[in-house]
């Protein structure tokens, strides 16, 4: 139980700044577009 909620934070934490990343990017490709 305790191993599986380690890897499950570890793939959290990645998922979360990828997407974080992602989400930024393409926030920054609008915000060009519009300006």
């Amino acid at each position: 139980m305790n191993k599986l909620f380690e890897l499950f934070s570890k793939v959290f934490s990645r998922v979360s700044s990828y997407t974080k990343r992602i989400s930024v990017e393409t926030f920054v490709k609008k915000h060009r577009g519009l300006a």
